[in-house]
């Protein structure tokens, strides 16, 4: 089975496919990953014959173009959350199969979520601003909000909505 690798080099590949998760892949065929930037000839390049494709932020849009590189392929794994940005309708008049990490990184995006609304309600960033410049009672009462009493609108169910919702289940608010 031929791989190709297409997600961004350096840091962030590096974080999303370590050393060992490269050498699993490996070890599953012939693993191309690309060596630059996702640029179109080096995509074409790291895409030729591939039986399996895998994706991640910053991977082009997988039009008939890119899929002409790997006319075997059957199988794209997108490793971020949505394939929207990847798929295209070429992808499915193929029969190419897709699929995701949505699962994996949504309860972190759903929790990550969570933090940013109780950072939001308490107005963290201005009032460490303000105790910063040496302020602080003056605001407080004025700009903070408890989640207690209020609604939160969830847009979505989706795997990150569906988990959001759970963790707000302690507080007293209405979604």
């Amino acid at each position: 089975m031929n791989i190709a690798l297409i997600a961004a080099a350096g840091p962030q590949r590096d974080r999303i496919f370590p050393a060992h998760l490269m050498e699993k892949l490996g070890a599953l065929g012939t693993l191309e990953a690309n060596a630059g930037g996702n640029d179109k000839d080096n995509v074409l390049r790291t895409m030729k014959d591939a039986d399996v494709v895998i994706t991640s932020w910053g991977s082009p849009r997988m039009t008939g173009e890119y899929l002409d590189a790997a006319p075997n392929c059957k199988l794209i794994v997108h490793a971020a959350g949505t394939v929207n940005p990847i798929a295209s309708d070429d992808v499915w008049a193929r029969g190419i199969r897709m699929v995701c990490s949505t699962s994996a990184i949504g309860f972190g995006v759903a929790e990550t979520s969570l933090g940013l609304m109780i950072s939001a309600s308490k107005n963290f960033y201005q009032l460490n601003d303000l105790i910063h410049a040496g302020g602080w009672r003056e605001t407080v009462e004025a700009t903070v909000v408890d989640l207690v009493n209020i609604t939160i609108g969830i847009v979505g169910a989706g795997q990150v909505g569906r988990h959001l919702i759970k963790l707000l289940q302690p507080f007293d608010v209405d979604i």
